[in-house]
This record gives structure tokens, C-alpha cells and sequence, in this order.
């Protein structure tokens, strides 16, 4: 077993952990408009789209991985073990925000809400758009692996695939949240392909890395967020987070994150971020928005915990789901089948 690899599996874990807080915490922080304005404001704020883009480069590195090290069996089993368990996540997730929407509203219920859920375009689930755009990633990366006869091609097609894919949401008038951190998903499978050869143990030069990548990350983020010419600060957000992903990826191998709340967490992170929806809108009451501050934050708090805690619910759930679909354990996304 190749030992030179820049994520085990239990890393890959804890940073989904990490991150999915991060993204829980991005959309408190929104919702509940308590340090709106401040540096630590904008700092919560970033955390959205930049956690986002961890997770595309952890599913294209551990899809990658997979492949690299089951060869094509993995891709024969990938439309029943990964497709379609994944897509009856989605709807069992549509189901949760369906019966929540009928209590809030029920005659505000459109079919065609429905139907963009099932396919493309918009869905009832809260920022539910990352699973759509993650699944149509998953499509083109089955196809492209399993009918692509050389490997070394196969994370190239993906990547000019992927940015035609920005391309099309782009110019057909989706919001940029859909595909500002898509570009991780390529720089995934490439730093798979290429990780041998890109892989050192040399202090110093993972130093140079390190400081290199944050000091890019930070010209392209404040670039980005200067900049008045829509174009150009959108090219230099997109690139902000393929330096926050290769920075989070040289800074991790020297910090501990493995421990038993981030691996677990790490296992539920796909119900963490689908199912915080089903709460975070309390914070929009009329009733609990004009409230001060410190009583926006206890709710905040104590809706942090019920997610963790619905998450936790949820997880056998669709782990059973899985299994039952798959006739197997639960494949996750972003998990490299490699040593630990």
C-alpha cells in the first residue's frame, strides 16, 4: 500500500467533520445577523463557499483514490453503490423538507419546486444545491473513468468537463455560489493522479507551500472582495479556493485533527449539512429576529445542538438505506479506501 498520500481515510474524515461544522456555523451566522459588519463577521461569512470547496476536493480525491486502488470493479458497482445511494439521500432529505413546508405552508407547495428538487435547478432542501451539483459531478466522472481508456487523461477531460459545467451555470444565470468552489472537485482527482510524484517530505519545502499558498489565498480573497468589475472578482473568488484547499491540505499534515468528536462527526457531516435547514429558518421569525443579541445567540446555540443531534437520528437511516440499496456498506463520498 502506497504510503506517500497527503489524506488517510481518517483524515478525510475529520476534515469533513471540521468543515461541515464550519458550514453549520457559516449559516447561523447568516441567519442569525449577530456579528454582521465585523471582521469575525466576515470571517464566518467566507467560511461558506470556501468549506464547500474542501468538500469538492475531498470527493474528487477520494473518488479518485478509489478507482486508482480497486481499479474497475469500483466503477462497475459505482451507478448502484454511489448514484443511486446518493440519490435517494437527496430524497429522503426532500421528503424531511417536504413535510416541514407543509406545516409552515402548505399552500404555498409547487410542483415545480418539486420536480427542480428531483432534477436540477433549485430544490426545496436548504442550500440544497451543493447536492445537485455534486451528483451531476458524480455523472460526468462515472463516465468519464469508465469509457476514457487512458488514465492519465481521464482527471484533464474532467477538469475542461468541469469548467464548461461553470460555464453553463454562468452564463445561464445561476447564482455564483453554485460553482465558485466546483474547480476543487478536478484539483482532487489531479492531485491523486499525481501525488507520487507531487509528494515530499521535505520540512522546508512544505513550509514553502504552507506560507506560498496562504499569502495567494489572501491577495485572491481580498482581491475579490475589492474589486468592483464582476468578472474579474469572481475568477479570483474561484481561485481563492482551489490556494484555501492546497493551504488546508500542507497544514494539516503538521496539525492533529484525527480525534474520536471530528472522525464522528466526520461520519454524520452529510446530514449536518443537509438537515440544518430544517432549523436555521427559526432565526427569521419575526418574533426571535428582533430579539438582542445574546438571546439570538443562546438559540443559535441550541440550534447547533439539535442538528448535530437530528444528524446523529438521521444517520442510521440512511445507512441502512444504503446498504439495503447497495447490497453493501455505505460508500462514502471523499473517502479514499486507504490506510489509515
Amino acid at each position: 500500500m502506497n504510503k506517500r498520500s497527503y489524506i488517510t481515510k481518517d483524515k478525510t474524515l475529520a476534515l469533513k467533520g471540521i468543515f461541515a461544522i464550519f458550514v453549520l456555523m457559516h449559516h447561523l451566522y447568516q441567519y442569525s445577523a449577530i456579528i454582521t459588519g465585523t471582521i469575525f463577521g466576515s470571517i464566518f461569512q467566507a467560511m461558506g463557499y470556501l468549506s464547500v470547496a474542501v468538500f469538492f476536493f475531498l470527493s474528487g480525491y477520494g473518488l479518485s483514490k478509489s478507482v486508482r486502488l480497486t481499479g474497475g470493479a469500483y466503477l462497475l458497482s459505482f451507478p448502484r453503490k454511489r448514484l443511486l445511494t446518493y440519490y435517494v439521500d437527496i430524497i429522503i432529505f426532500l421528503l424531511l423538507y417536504l413535510v416541514l413546508n407543509i406545516f409552515r405552508s402548505p399552500d404555498n407547495i409547487a410542483w415545480l419546486s418539486i420536480l427542480k428538487s428531483l432534477t436540477f435547478g433549485g430544490t426545496l432542501i436548504s442550500n440544497g444545491w451543493y447536492l445537485q451539483v455534486a451528483l451531476i459531478l458524480y455523472i460526468i466522472f462515472f463516465f468519464v473513468y469508465r469509457f476514457v481508456k487512458f488514465d492519465k487523461c481521464k482527471p484533464w477531460i474532467m477538469l475542461g468537463l468541469t469548467i464548461t459545467f461553470v460555464a453553463v451555470l454562468h452564463f445561464s444565470g445561476f447564482s455564483s455560489v453554485w460553482y465558485e468552489g466546483m474547480l476543487a472537485f478536478p484539483l482532487g482527482l489531479l492531485l491523486a493522479t499525481y501525488e507520487e510524484k507531487l509528494y515530499t517530505d521535505n520540512l522546508k519545502a512544505n513550509i514553502l507551500i504552507i506560507v506560498i499558498s496562504f499569502v495567494l489565498f489572501c491577495g485572491a480573497f481580498i482581491g475579490c472582495s475589492i474589486i468592483d468589475i464582476k468578472e474579474l472578482s469572481l475568477i479570483l473568488k474561484m481561485h481563492s479556493t482551489l490556494l484555501f484547499v492546497i493551504f488546508v491540505l500542507s497544514i494539516v499534515r503538521y496539525i492533529p485533527i484525527i480525534c474520536k468528536p471530528t472522525l464522528y462527526l466526520g461520519k454524520i457531516s452529510l446530514e449536518i449539512y443537509a438537515l440544518q435547514g430544517l432549523f436555521i429558518w427559526i432565526l427569521k421569525i419575526d418574533s426571535i429576529a428582533d430579539l438582542d443579541v445574546i438571546y439570538r445567540l443562546l438559540i443559535s446555540i441550541g440550534i447547533f445542538v439539535v442538528v448535530i443531534a437530528m444528524a446523529a437520528l438521521i444517520n442510521p437511516v440512511i445507512t441502512k438505506t444504503n446498504q439495503f440499496l447497495s447490497g453493501g456498506p455505505r460508500v462514502k463520498s471523499a473517502e479514499p479506501n486507504q490506510e489509515k
